[in-house]
């Protein structure tokens, strides 16, 4: 079985994708069903390429390039495009196929006045819908009184409407042409001088010798000093301090009285024991800070000879200072 060219060609816009933004292939399906069956086959002839021609035109200009849209002759898309009565609907036979464009016209006469005479041609009312589904879901609607109109004025009517919908429809601009480009001519590169020829009088420069790399010294941290005389202050009050504590402790509980004989005898005792061990403690902690202050955060911290001696009752720091 062979199959005609121009039926293959037809099958295959039918089920090739919708382009994302230059439609291709259009469904264009006229009502006339309430026309007299003889203008209404006069409209059928012809109206489809008018209405492709007034698309075409307008998005060849749009676009900057000739964009020819091919007309979809199935007559059950055709049938269903009549019975949509909603752009959904439209649009979702668009997807289903697989056609760029989806048009809908309607033709109906408007009622004819008292005054219009037998020979005066009638008033239509012509509107159209453009639907699609890609690159996003569409629709476009005109309508428009045909006043006085035969056929061919219908068909004229509708391709102008047809032209107006195409001014909204996105289409892919052609890309400009890219400019020739020009192969620079090769020039020839200039020679280098050849150098001088050394004489032999003229001693041979000396070999350049790399300079020594200069290391970064480390800056060391700053050493905190205290003065030497501030820690033998605090070494020497503090054992001050620890000695009036040992004072303080033993004479706590003894009277306050010269009588001699019996301690009882003194209505009142020393209660010095709590200032006492107070005092021993500030004393400590003084000549404990004074010697750290002497020993390691003096000017001489190292070689400063210290001898410390304590007894019972009195302590004893001596050394070179």
């Amino acid at each position: 079985m062979r199959i005609h060219p121009l039926a293959a060609l037809l099958a295959a816009l039918v089920s090739h994708p919708a382009l994302a933004a230059t439609p291709a292939s259009v469904a264009i399906a006229v009502d006339t069903n309430s026309l007299a069956p003889k203008i209404a086959d006069e409209v059928q002839d012809g109206a489809v390429a008018h209405i492709v021609t007034g698309l075409d035109e307008v998005m060849s200009t749009l676009a900057d390039t000739d964009i020819r849209l091919t007309p979809v002759s199935d007559s059950e898309t055709l049938d269903r495009i009549l019975e949509c009565e909603a752009i959904e609907c439209l649009q979702d036979l668009s997807e289903a196929a697989k056609v760029d464009l989806v048009i809908q016209v309607r033709v109906r006469a408007k009622q004819i006045s008292k005054k219009a005479t037998k020979r005066s041609k009638p008033d239509y009312l012509i509107s159209m819908i453009v639907a699609r589904s890609v690159p996003e879901r569409e629709a476009w609607v005109e309508k428009t009184d045909c006043h006085a109109c035969d056929a061919s004025g219908i068909k004229h009517t509708a391709s102008l409407l047809a032209s107006t919908i195409a001014e909204h429809i996105k289409v892919r601009k052609a890309p400009p042409a890219p400019a020739p480009e020009e192969e620079p001519t090769a020039a020839t590169p200039p020679r280098p001088a050849a150098p001088p020829a050394p004489s032999a009088a003229s001693p041979a420069p000396p070999e350049a010798r790399p300079s020594p790399k200069l290391e970064p010294t480390r800056s060391e941290p700053q050493r905190v000093h205290v003065p030497t005389y501030l820690s033998a202050t605090a070494i020497v009050g503090g054992g001050l301090l620890i000695g009036s504590g040992i004072y303080l402790v033993h004479i706590n509980g003894k009277g306050t009285c010269d009588l001699t004989g019996s301690e009882d005898l003194c209505e009142r005792q020393y209660k010095t024991e709590s200032l006492g061990i107070g005092l021993l403690a500030g004393g400590g902690l003084a000549v404990l800070g004074g010697l750290v202050g002497l020993i390691f955060y003096s000017h001489s911290a190292g070689g400063t000879p210290i001898a410390l001696n304590c007894n019972g009752s009195s302590i004893f720091v001596s050394g070179g200072f």
